[in-house]
């Protein structure tokens, strides 16, 4: 698929068309595939976060998903620690994907740093943080 100059390579070899969510984080093919396919038919463009919690939604309710991504290779290292917000919890749960706290250590306190390094102030807050890489693995 070309546009405006990117090429978009498939997820199929791990995002398979027709599969559907099996509810133990992972796909499954349908037991008895149909030459043409009953389901919506949905094109995810960006393989990222967002396009894979796009996916997993739409195929829990049997929406025939393709998900097309511009990098040819897995993505990592897109930053480092991320609040693991109760919508993200609710979403794992929901979908029986793994229990979020399999994917998150608690944080205590916020901490704001001057451009020094110094800490300016400090709050308490009791935050699950996580990883970008590790949740994308996980959904993918």
């Amino acid at each position: 698929m070309e546009y405006e100059n990117t090429r978009y390579f498939s997820l199929s070899n791990t995002c398979r068309k027709n599969d559907v969510y099996s509810g133990d984080r992972g796909f499954a093919s349908p037991s008895a595939p149909s030459a043409q396919s009953d389901f919506p038919k949905v094109a995810v463009i960006g393989g990222s976060l967002g396009g894979l919690f796009a996916v997993i939604a739409m195929r829990s309710v049997n929406c025939d998903v393709e998900v097309f991504e511009k990098s040819p290779a897995n993505m990592k290292g897109r930053g480092a620690g991320i609040v693991m917000q109760k919508e993200i919890v609710n979403f794992l749960k929901e979908h029986n994907i793994v229990p979020s706290q399999s994917l998150s250590l608690p944080a205590y306190k916020r901490q704001y740093l001057r451009r020094d390094g110094t800490i300016e102030s400090e709050e308490s807050s009791m935050q699950l943080m996580t990883s970008w890489e590790l949740l994308y693995r996980v959904l993918r």
